[in-house]
């Protein structure tokens, strides 16, 4: 079996979480929930995939529906991170490893967990939704 150095991409799954769930916090416990899923043998590392797409598939499989956008003092209370809280979170999820993670969307689809063409989809759908707001 393979050995996959999660502990060199955590820093970015941490900035992926952060983003994903609105605020540090949330984050972070999607982070720690996703190790404790890995270690307790709930999730596994898909290892068709690069390292650190596996870690974030798992992330992503592990930990579904991140919390809420926190008004923590100390939280982000930009209303880009509040707008991207809006999106269901597949599609929240596709448009940062497509934009914050560069990821193409044929790997972000894999990352993700559905066809390329459901992925094109909803980030289409995302980023007209995100356009919108834009134009307001």
């Amino acid at each position: 079996m393979r050995e996959v150095p999660v502990g060199r991409y955590l820093p970015r799954l941490r900035r992926l979480a952060r983003a994903s769930a609105g605020s540090l916090a949330s984050g972070d416990a999607r982070v720690r929930a996703t190790l404790r899923a890995l270690l307790a043998g709930e999730a596994s590392l898909d290892l068709r995939l690069a390292p650190d797409a596996a870690l974030f598939k798992a992330f992503c499989t592990a930990c579904p529906e991140p919390a809420a956008a926190s008004d923590t003092p100390g939280e982000s209370t930009c209303e880009t991170d509040h707008l991207l809280q809006t999106l269901p979170p597949p599609s929240r999820n596709l448009v940062l490893l497509t934009t914050l993670e560069a990821y193409s969307v044929m790997e972000a689809a894999a990352i993700a967990g559905c066809p390329p063409a459901e992925a094109r989809r909803r980030l289409d759908e995302a980023w007209v939704f995100l356009a919108g707001w834009g134009a307001r």
